[in-house]
């Protein structure tokens, strides 16, 4: 089967992701502009074909194998198996006429310049085909494909099988699941691949900044600052109502320096809940409490990176149930997972496997 010309820009966009700044002409690196496939029934033919290429008696002169990529024996990332073969040809470039490798065989013109050009064949079992073309196999190998340029490919199984039980936990778990869509309502379709990462309060602080009436006339530079301080404000509450370990929280004094900022964010009330979505009121009790443990939790974390905190007693805080959920999520931010692995293995890791906390994110450790 011969298949018409790779288009234009899919070969630019592959010679971006593969060759560019390594090679003079990008573009002429791409090796399946020209390409063609045999079709086989059963395993024998392919095994027959592959050899005919590889070992054809004889060769033609004007034929070189560049290179063989056995996908029977190296399983790409998608594990479809077939066999692919490149091969360059060598013509002349004034009349198109095949020339032998020492050039013995000369064209007719005056001074042929010799030139090459690059094809390939791909040796594909049937059924196999038929299977790969239904499930799109090629979306997800080009997936997997970008990842392999930034994990070693020892450890993409690894990724693969992380993401797909960290995506379970979501599925299962309500709180989890409505912070995804929350994500994905906001228009940002890279999805996260961690618990920490998914915790998006910078969404409830950005309506909140966008819905008061008052902060209209805010330039950008003023907006992004008020964010900065509704955040800083929500961080130092969360860590401190985890150190203290305390579910509700009352409304700030009025030496507090938030004691503003806090007003304002309470002043907004709709069903019980604050200006901002994560924070709601227990109005019998005149109490605050973020509107799920882990929101506080998640801010204590937050707090303790960006004020570079030191995390505690780790041996501490493992023995300790109030912690357990914090920790889950801890563990799953690549610059906590470093400094906890580096400086408490294997105690802490040992406790946590026993606790059964161990979640399916990010363990850059």
């Amino acid at each position: 089967m011969f298949a018409p010309l790779k288009d234009p820009v899919r070969v630019f966009e592959k010679a971006l992701d593969d060759y560019w700044g390594r090679f003079s002409d990008a573009t002429a690196c791409v090796t399946d502009i020209i390409r063609c496939r045999f079709l086989c029934r059963a395993l024998e033919p392919v095994a027959e074909v592959a050899k005919m290429l590889i070992h054809g008696d004889p060769p033609p002169p004007w034929l070189v194998l560049v290179q063989a990529k056995n996908k029977f024996r190296e399983l790409n990332s998608a594990h479809f198996r077939n066999m692919l073969f490149n091969f360059r040809v060598l013509c002349c470039a004034e009349c198109g006429s095949l020339l032998g490798n020492s050039l013995l065989d000369p064209c007719k013109c005056v001074n042929p310049r010799p030139t090459s050009h690059l094809f390939e064949i791909q040796v594909h079992h049937e059924q196999i085909l038929e299977l790969s073309d239904k499930l799109h196999d090629h979306v997800y190998y080009e997936f997997f494909r970008s990842k392999n340029q930034i994990i070693k490919a020892d450890d993409l199984d690894f990724m693969i099988d992380e993401q797909m039980q960290f995506f379970a936990e979501i599925r299962s778990t309500p709180v989890l699941l409505s912070l995804l869509i929350l994500i994905l309502d906001q228009g940002d379709y890279k999805l996260p691949n961690s618990v920490y990462q998914l915790y998006a309060i910078d969404v409830s602080i950005t309506r909140f900044v966008a819905e008061q009436r008052h902060h209209h006339t805010l330039d950008d530079e003023a907006k992004k600052r008020l964010k900065r301080e509704v955040l800083l404000m929500v961080q130092k509450i969360g860590h401190r109502n985890h150190m203290a370990q305390k579910r509700a929280f009352e409304h700030l004094p009025p030496t507090d320096p938030d004691y503003g900022l806090w007003n304002e964010v309470c002043a907004t009330r709709v069903n019980g809940t604050t200006a901002l979505s994560f924070v709601k009121v227990i109005a019998q009790l005149e109490l605050y409490q973020f509107t799920h443990l882990s929101f506080q939790e998640f801010l204590f974390w937050k707090e303790a990176i960006d004020k570079k905190r030191q995390p505690l007693n780790l041996h501490a805080m493992v023995k300790d149930v109030w912690n357990y959920n914090a920790l889950r999520i801890g563990v799953s931010n690549p610059i906590l997972n470093s400094a906890f692995v580096s400086a408490h293995e294997p105690f802490v890791w040992r406790n946590l496997e026993k606790s059964k906390l161990i979640c399916a994110t990010s363990f850059c450790g």
